[in-house]
This record gives structure tokens, sequence and C-alpha cells, in this order.
């Protein structure tokens, strides 16, 4: 992999990267330092990649692996988010302040119950609707049955469904 292909896939998978750390590491700062270390381990090892390698598959599975290390790290076993901390992953397209404030409040609710999830769940709702990895690809990133995947997929988007209505009284209309 030449320099300006590297540049081309890093800045294209960034913000996705970044949105993976921060959901596993529940900090700004330490999200973007472990999309960088695992830029540089990437970068590092590009002569071993294969050119028709899944590259974003790859960059997740290093990011991943970096972000779990820091995680299970004395230093992040009791550390909890902020919540102002969810703008930062929230993207929002030109919308009315309302409305914009609505979507943050809705996702800082999703956020907050997906952080109470199981581990697996957690990382297969992040890797397929957050990030948008396919059922496949996120069967690949994690090392499961793709059918493991759809089931889980399933069940948790109806726990989270079942939470907001019933937990928080929340209905959402477009």
């Amino acid at each position: 992999m030449e320099q300006n292909e590297f540049i081309t896939h890093a800045k294209r998978m960034k913000s996705r990267l970044l949105r993976l750390a921060f959901r596993i590491l529940n900090n700004r700062e330490d999200a973007e330092e472990a999309v960088q270390e695992a830029f540089i381990k990437i970068w590092e090892k590009r002569s071993t990649i294969n050119k028709d390698a899944n590259i974003d598959g790859f960059a997740t599975v290093v990011l991943r692996n970096i972000c779990l290390d820091k995680f299970k790290s004395k230093h992040y076993k009791h550390k909890k988010s902020d919540i102002d901390d969810y703008s930062y992953i929230l993207e929002t397209s030109d919308v009315s302040p309302y409305k914009n404030a609505e979507y943050k409040d809705a996702a800082a609710l999703i956020y907050k119950i997906i952080e109470e999830l199981p581990e697996k769940a957690r990382q297969i709702i992040q890797l397929r609707d957050i990030d948008g990895f396919s059922n496949p690809e996120v069967a690949q990133i994690l090392g499961i049955d793709e059918n493991v995947v759809k089931v889980t997929l399933s069940r948790t988007r109806k726990k989270i469904r079942d939470i907001l209505i019933n937990k928080y009284g929340y209905n959402y209309e477009h």
C-alpha cells in the first residue's frame, strides 16, 4: 500500500473508527489516541496487507483490539462516559435546533441503554447499526457465525426498543 492510498483509506475510515473507539473507551481523547495507534499499526503492516483485503475490516479489528486492551486495563475499570460527549458521536444534518436537540436526547438514551448491554451485543450493535458494517463483515470482525450476528442484532434491537418505550416512555415520531 502506497502512502497516498493509505491516506485516502485513513481519511475515509477516521470518523467511523473514532465512533467505535469512543463506544468502547467512553473518552474522546483516548478514542483519538487509539485511532492514531491503529493507523500506525496498519501503516507498519502495510507490506503484509493483501491488495484485495478488506482494509475497513482489518482496521476495525486492529482498533478494537487496541481499545479492548485499554479498556481492560486498571485505569478503565470504573470509567463512565460524560453525557455531553454523545454530541461527539451524533452526526446530524442541517435540521432545526429543536430537532437537533431531540436527536441528541434520543441518542443519549440509546447510548445509555447500549452501555448496559452485554459486551457481545454492544459490539454487534456498534459495528452493524452505528458503523454500518454488513452482517457478514460483523461476523468476520468478531470471529463469530453470521447467524449469531442476525439473532443477536434482532434481539438487541427489540430490547433497546422495549426499554425506550417501557422505562423511558419514549415514542419517537418523524
